[in-house]
């Protein structure tokens, strides 16, 4: 496993190389063979190319931990840096583990976090201070097996390493940037990562995290997170598996004050929310109701609000049979999906009297129902230089 990451650009660095090898391991049946060589091979190739190399072999999990956290230190903002393992690794809730050789104290995965070497928390700590670029080279046995594994190696047991995309892809951002982590293969358990590094210590101002496989397991961490948070402008989540409950779940907790602070509810100006109703039942569709008329209460400065991709034809249409609370004095562009055009009608009666560009998805231009919302114009739309789009 290979990744190479950048994060500031220098004309001139130094080129520094920790390199491990480990054969020895103790717990029987364990023991490799050519990892020390591989170790000592690579470090022969980079001293010819000017690198300053510290190599290590056979160490026990304290050596590895303090050789690391030594080499590291002495990484210099701009310098080029390689990072090279060979040995025993394997995976625990998808965080990704280097064994030491006193690997005999290890006989479950819940004490790889204190008895081995956390590869992700390593390329972070590597990342924190600065380089031009990182190489981390991770050359692991695919199958790595505790001691309690071996009754159940013909299940799901893990084994080999997991990726690590949410960790490289994370570290080329700078403190205060615009975070671009779209269709990066991004799951829930990265919703841990993306949390820490990126919301609290890269303090990012715009978060992008469409087209990936977060649920509504993974919103409720970037919840979480958000509680004490006033610096994120804009969040968005199109194109993952979130669920109904998840988005429903998001929108009434970020409008609680308890989550969502006074500055943070003042400062976001657009939002973006697609909601599929996939059993098709009433009670799902007078939730989603509810969810529109939420999001007018949790953010009362907003401008634009795209309530559903007009290219999804399988999202779920609004339709205003009763009575619902949606008002805005500051909205200026409206991107809605409908059943009749008589709910155009009702969105276009003076609750959003700021309104300048409507964008409108209906599927049934006739009136069907027996009892219409109620209607009362009092507003001249369009005088200005407004537009008007139907789609139907």
């Amino acid at each position: 496993m290979a990744y190479v990451t950048s994060s500031i650009s220098k004309s001139t660095s130094e080129k520094k190389a920790l390199l491990i090898g480990n054969n020895a391991y103790k717990r029987e049946n364990t023991q490799l063979q050519c990892c020390i060589n591989d170790a000592t091979d690579l470090c022969k190739k980079l001293r010819t190319i000017q690198f300053q190399v510290t190599v290590g072999s056979d160490l026990t999990h304290e050596q590895m931990d303090r050789m690391i956290d030594d080499f590291t230190i002495k990484i210099n903002p701009g310098d080029l840096v390689v990072f090279f393992f060979s040995g025993h690794g394997t995976q625990w809730n998808d965080q990704n583990f280097l064994m030491p050789v006193d690997n005999d104290r290890i006989n479950e995965r819940k004490y790889l976090k204190h008895g081995a070497i956390n590869a992700q928390a390593t390329l972070e700590k590597i990342m924190d201070r600065c380089p031009l670029a990182a190489i981390f080279l991770l050359d692991c046995c695919r199958k790595y097996y505790m001691r309690n594994d071996a009754a159940v190696r013909s299940l799901n047991t893990p084994s080999g390493l997991s990726s690590m995309q949410a960790v490289v892809a994370i570290a080329q951002y700078r403190v205060g940037s615009n975070v671009d982590l779209s269709q990066h293969e991004l799951i829930d358990q990265d919703m841990e990562i993306i949390a820490k590094e990126v919301v609290i210590k890269k303090r990012c101002i715009q978060l992008w995290l469409g087209s990936n496989s977060i649920t509504s397991d993974g919103a409720l961490i970037l919840a979480d997170v958000l509680k004490n948070n006033h610096i994120l402008e804009k969040l968005d989540l199109h194109n993952n598996r979130i669920s109904d409950d998840g988005v429903r779940f998001l929108v009434k907790t970020l409008s609680g004050e308890q989550i969502l602070t006074r500055a943070f509810k003042n400062q976001i100006s657009t939002v973006l929310s697609t909601i599929s109703n996939n059993k098709g039942d009433l009670s799902a569709k007078n939730e989603i109701m509810t969810v529109c008329s939420h999001i007018f209460t949790a953010f009362p400065n907003l401008l634009y609000l795209n309530f559903h991709q007009l290219s999804d034809r399988n999202i779920e249409r609004l339709s205003f049979d009763c009575q619902i609370p949606m008002f805005s004095s500051t909205l200026i562009e409206l991107h809605i999906k409908v059943q009749r055009f008589d709910d155009i009608l009702y969105l276009l009666d003076g609750r959003f009297n700021k309104l300048c560009i409507f964008y409108v998805d209906v599927i049934n231009i006739a009136c069907t129902r027996t009892s219409l919302p109620i209607i009362n114009n009092k507003v001249g739309y369009f005088t200005r230089k407004q537009q008007l789009l139907l789609i139907y």
